[in-house]
């Protein structure tokens, strides 16, 4: 989806954002990744993050993605998807 041409302008982002993305480049062939990077570059960062707790699954088998994500998109403290796995 060209998100210019339904009238959205992409965000000023963050110094971590700008590094989220650019590590995610990497991968931006899947889909998922793809949609997270146009959703922090417009300024969906809430829907991106929300696509990583629906999606979660779907990452399992991206192990560097999901550490990039835990790392860039999330904040410290943060809840994450990946968290709820995580064996006690």
């Amino acid at each position: 989806m060209d998100m210019e041409k339904l009238g959205f302008k992409k965000a000023e982002l963050s110094e971590k954002q700008s590094i989220l993305i650019e590590k995610l480049r990497e991968f931006e062939k899947h889909p998922l990744v793809k949609k997270i990077i146009e959703g922090v570059e417009y300024g969906f960062v809430k829907d991106a993050k929300l696509l990583c707790f629906t999606e979660s699954d779907k990452f399992r088998s991206m192990p560097e993605v999901i550490e990039i994500l835990k790392t860039y998109l999330f904040d410290e403290g943060e809840d994450r998807p990946w968290d709820r796995f995580k064996r006690k």
